[in-house]
């Protein structure tokens, strides 16, 4: 097995703009879901099925819960994209593709951050209505519109590194 090249990777202003969207989401996550954590009663909708209907009720602690898993997530996806050599791609690595396809690879992982902030901020918020009475779930789009915009920054990424061999 060769070893693949070992680059520290700039970022760049597009970086930090996606870096900026991704920490902001996560801000407005936690403080709606605080938000929402004082103004709902005890028991909330916890759970929905694959058609975007309550079908399970709990403790308001749960809305809790979302800010802090995507928090852990933007940690530990933070970390990984620090370490690019050491991550899966499609095509071999040399000292003349490694960059781009390092980049590539950050860049996928800080839109993946924001994907799944995005989705999180989707539940708090139909949670929200749904409580308020406002709406019935999460409606019938949201797993597929969920599971498009999950596999974009992949399909993106995979189309890209092929393209960059």
């Amino acid at each position: 097995m060769n070893q693949r090249p070992i680059i520290k990777l700039k970022l760049t202003t597009f970086d930090y703009f996606l870096e900026a969207i991704g920490w902001g989401i996560l801000i407005l996550l936690t403080g709606f879901s605080i938000y929402c954590y004082n103004i709902f009663p005890e028991i909330i909708p916890v759970h929905y099925n694959g058609y975007g209907q309550v079908n399970r009720l709990g403790s308001k602690d749960a809305i809790l819960i979302l800010p802090i898993v995507t928090i852990i997530l933007f940690i530990i996806l933070t970390a990984i994209s620090q370490y690019p050599q050491n991550m899966n791609f499609p095509g071999e690595i040399t000292e003349e593709n490694a960059e781009a396809n390092y980049k590539a690879a950050a860049r996928t992982f800080r839109f993946t951050r924001i994907v799944i902030a995005l989705i999180f901020l989707m539940i708090v918020l139909k949670t929200h209505q749904t409580v308020l009475g406002y709406s019935n779930g999460l409606g019938k789009l949201f797993l597929p519109v969920v599971f498009i915009i999950t596999l974009v920054p992949i399909l993106i990424f995979l189309v890209y590194s092929t393209k960059k061999k």
